[in-house]
């Protein structure tokens, strides 16, 4: 084993456990990035690389009124009548 592996190795786990610590702060989670570096080093990394952010939930598509029908903006499509939606066509028979 040469005398420079060792420092290097050192050097490269230092590295990732800054580098988890930074990702971990741009995830909102710095504790879980040291730690998860501190660990398991490169492949704390990736772990944490994958991880969603703390910060900013999940965004959903608001719901529309229960109360209002759905109309497409300047529609000219008449209201919907439920005695229209009978098929009485030639095609279908």
């Amino acid at each position: 084993m040469s005398p420079w592996l060792v420092p290097a190795v050192v050097g490269v786990w230092g590295s990732c456990i800054a580098a988890g610590y930074v990702l971990g702060q741009r995830k909102g989670r710095p504790a879980a990035g040291l730690w998860l570096t501190v660990i398991l080093s490169i492949l704390g990394l990736l772990i944490l690389a994958c991880w969603p952010s703390a910060g900013r939930p999940a965004q959903q598509a608001p719901e529309p009124p229960a109360h209002e029908p759905l109309m497409a903006a300047d529609s000219i499509q008449p209201q919907w009548e439920p005695t229209l939606a009978q098929t009485d066509s030639w095609i279908w028979r």
